[in-house]
């Protein structure tokens, strides 16, 4: 069955066969990973992707005050000494990226890691942001039997990983810090976004973003992404394309997240 907001019938990575007989031929992946050190999954999911042959470069932004260390090869941790936020950290470790594919990951996500050769051999093709459908994060743990679906939708959780070109990056605007982050890159690519389902994903939604102490910035980010939206001109195509979430309906649910936010207070 498609998954909701899905335009075509599931592809199965098994199409991709022959592409994934040469992974050497595929481009390898940077994986840019935030963390405020309050998931201890972080040193679990970094061992599994150290130990993938498609992995070249791990690149943590720590946020918290307190410095990451013993994170073993292929890692390089970049200490801005405060909390810069998600989406300013997204854009750092970018700069810091050199390989092919890029990785965007929540540093309290467990995937399995055999994803990653369907994936790459998929960003091959003219494709914008991959990442998981909604369904994934009721799976079972180690699940990989990957269907990716062209859609035109977010589907709630897409941004806890997504995978891109590095070229397809666009920088998030400076005002956006906590949300919309995810919103903004799948909004901006030229070519048709892709969501898999078939794969367990363990993680707890808003480890860090859910905390009280950041509700004001969230209350904040509204505003500024609809200003983001005017720059880049995508304002008027969002409204014009009914099956693209309008910004109310993204707003709304920054809003949700501030009055559970709230409640905790």
């Amino acid at each position: 069955m498609p998954e909701p907001g899905s335009l075509h019938r599931p592809i199965r990575w098994e199409r991709w066969s022959s592409a994934l007989s040469r992974l050497r031929q595929v481009a390898s992946f940077c994986f840019v990973i935030p963390t405020l050190q309050r998931a201890a999954t972080l040193p679990t999911l970094v061992d599994r992707l150290v130990a993938h042959p498609l992995v070249d470069q791990i690149i943590v932004i720590n946020n918290a005050v307190t410095p990451v260390g013993g994170l073993g090869a292929k890692v390089t941790v970049l200490e801005p000494g405060h909390n810069i936020f998600v989406n300013p950290a997204w854009n750092l470790g970018v700069e810091h990226a050199s390989a092919t594919n890029l990785a965007i990951c929540n540093d309290d996500v467990l995937f399995p890691t055999e994803v990653l050769e369907p994936v790459a051999a998929l960003l091959g093709r003219r494709v914008g942001v991959v990442g998981p459908s909604t369904s994934c994060f009721s799976q079972p743990p180690g699940l990989c039997q990957p269907r990716f679906h062209r859609i035109v939708r977010r589907p709630y959780g897409f941004g806890t990983l997504m995978f891109m070109k590095r070229s397809h990056y666009v920088p998030i605007p400076d005002s956006l810090k906590i949300w919309y982050g995810d919103d903004y890159l799948f909004l901006a690519q030229r070519h048709r976004n892709v969501s898999f389902s078939g794969v367990g994903i363990g993680t707890v939604m808003g480890t860090t973003s859910t905390s009280p102490e950041f509700a004001a910035q969230i209350r904040a980010d509204g505003p500024a992404f609809d200003e983001a939206m005017k720059s880049l001109g995508l304002t008027q195509r969002i409204l014009e394309r009914t099956a693209v979430r309008s910004l109310g309906a993204a707003r709304s649910r920054a809003r949700s997240a501030v009055r559970r936010i709230v409640s905790f207070e």
